[in-house]
């Protein structure tokens, strides 16, 4: 319910040593890896309904894109559109990701093609027409990106902007061809520009154009760029019909390919799969509240020992960090058909938060940039049916001055049913092959898992590396020894 003051329960400070029992086998054991899933205690999962959010998933029949609930749980405060620099009419995120396509080279994964339509200043296309043989792009060899929209619609682009990257400003664009298509083959040139500078980085600028046709397909060739003799690189390509649409007091929830970036994990994918919900928007003042429809028609029973889960990651949106943490102020919401909702029971999550959108936010148990699992048992709603699963935006505070913007994913939403498992000790139910995800370009401090008791001056450490000073990967499948240490070192 919108509004509603939460009582916040603390995370558990208790976390005592557990026991370990070492295996004498030298071959590698399998182990739960990276977001550990809350059945390896006794398999006793059985899965009601679940989404991926994959091409041909059954449960996507019923999936519905950016569908608002109206009256009390209607939107408040809360627009489309990631940012303030969105252009009027904005239709970047109906890019088709995966129809991108480039003549020249990629650097990274991190700085891939994909990031062009982001709308993230913080992320860059960084890239040349060759890496065997680096040169400038030109008139002749000009580096082109094509793309098209999804679902073969077609928008009238009237109006684009382009953003400058974080650093080097000889590799800015200083000119371009942008050409429109309605069948991929022939193309109309739509605008052209020459000698263009961007003084400042992340500087956004934004060209108006003259065009009353409407395209599916759509090319960039940048002919020059500021000086490199090798490197060019944008932030940003944002496209605009030039009328804001009457329909743009919503939150946006859309299939999409996942985040394009993210810390120690794979960008632009799920966190399992190729795909992801991706939800976003602008908090526009106090109060702000958003409430989407994703899924209907489920008719679900809720048991005793029926758990919610899903995996959930929230963005960073600019260059400029978001003290008020936006992007974690949301949860998937279920409605029953009696006509009312999950969140009004409160039920916890596994870290002992209530599982409601402005809860969780203000928890601040969520990693930002990297996927969360959160799940809960939810037997509270014990005989109710199932009818519709949402995802929910709530918050209440705006102390920045100008808009918040957030963007999160959501990936592999599951119900189901588990026999919990009752443990004499709360040591017994600490995880202990949970290490930090750490590597060179990201860590929170290389830390791997110890056992030991109280006072003693051994640690069992299970390694899942051999001839290597780090003994532990938080990443890895395989456990291939486990070894005595008189500390724990790496």
């Amino acid at each position: 319910m919108r509004n509603r003051r939460w009582k916040y329960s603390q995370v558990m400070a208790a976390m005592l040593a557990a026991a370990m029992t070492v295996t004498t086998a030298l071959q590698p054991i399998g182990v739960q890896a990276a977001v550990p899933n809350d059945n390896y205690e006794n398999k006793t999962k059985h899965v009601l309904w679940s989404t991926s959010f994959e091409d041909g998933e059954s449960a996507l029949e019923n999936f519905k894109a950016s569908t608002a609930e109206t009256g009390d749980r209607g939107t408040v405060n809360v627009e489309s559109g990631l940012s303030s620099s969105d252009l009027p009419g904005d239709f970047t995120s109906r890019v088709d990701l995966n129809s991108i396509e480039t003549n020249a080279e990629m650097f990274s994964q991190n700085e891939s093609k994909e990031k062009i339509f982001d709308k993230n200043s913080a992320t860059k296309f960084y890239t040349r027409i060759s890496n065997a043989s680096p040169h400038a792009p030109s008139a002749e060899e000009p580096i082109g990106i094509n793309f098209s929209l999804k679902e073969g619609k077609e928008e009238t682009l009237k109006v684009y902007s382009i953003t400058s990257a974080n650093d080097s400003s000889s590799r800015d664009p200083k000119a371009w061809v942008l050409k429109g298509s309605k069948d991929g083959e022939t193309w109309d040139v739509l605008d052209q520009q020459s000698d263009q500078v961007f003084p400042e980085r992340f500087q956004q600028k934004i060209y108006h154009i003259e065009n009353n046709e409407s395209y599916a397909h759509y090319r960039i060739e940048i002919t020059q760029n500021n000086g490199s003799t090798a490197d060019t690189q944008l932030a940003d390509l944002q496209l605009g019909t030039g009328e804001a649409a009457e329909g743009d007091r919503y939150m946006a929830s859309e299939l999409a390919n996942g985040p394009s970036e993210a810390w120690n994990q794979a960008s632009n994918r799920g966190w399992t799969g190729s795909k992801s919900l991706e939800v976003s928007g602008t908090q526009m003042g106090e109060g702000a509240y958003a409430s989407n429809v994703l899924f209907d028609n489920l008719n679900t029973e809720v048991t005793e020992d029926t758990y919610l889960s899903y995996v959930i990651f929230p963005s960073l949106t600019s260059s400029s960090y978001d003290y008020e943490y936006t992007s974690m102020h949301m949860a998937i919401d279920l409605k029953f058909k009696d006509g009312t909702y999950l969140s009004d029971l409160m039920p916890l999550d596994q870290n002992e938060n209530v599982l409601e959108a402005g809860a969780q936010g203000a928890s601040r148990v969520l990693n930002t940039n990297q996927w969360n699992q959160i799940y809960s048992n939810i037997g509270k709603a014990e005989g109710k049916i199932i009818e519709q699963v949402l995802v929910v935006f709530d918050k209440e505070a705006k102390k920045a001055e100008g808009n918040l913007n957030f963007k999160t994913f959501f990936d592999d939403i599951e119900l189901y049913t588990k026999k919990e498992t009752k443990r004499d000790h709360l040591s017994d139910y600490v995880y202990i092959l949970r290490g930090t995800n750490d590597s060179p370009g990201f860590s929170r401090g290389l830390t791997a898992p110890g056992v030991t008791v109280p006072h003693g001056f051994n640690f069992w450490v299970p390694c899942t590396n051999t001839n290597d000073n780090k003994t532990y990967d938080y990443q890895d499948t395989q456990l291939q020894y486990v070894t005595a240490t008189s500390r724990l070192t790496g």
